[in-house]
């Protein structure tokens, strides 16, 4: 079941800081807890099954 919207929120302290909140498709709702928001961020374009685009290289602005 795919993911259709994805947040990465505040839950406390300690070692895993953050959670993931995914919405599926069915309307059921998913947490994972993350250490970061990059991880976070990570995790959310797996689940929406978003390409991850090559870093442009601009020769003007190294």
């Amino acid at each position: 079941m795919a993911a259709i919207i994805g947040r990465v929120v505040k839950n406390g302290d300690g070692a895993m800081p953050y959670k993931v909140v995914l919405e599926l498709e069915d309307g059921s709702v998913v947490e994972h807890r993350v250490a970061s928001i990059r991880a976070g961020e990570h995790m959310i374009r797996e689940a929406l099954e978003i390409p991850v685009q090559a870093p442009r290289i601009d020769p003007w602005n190294p």
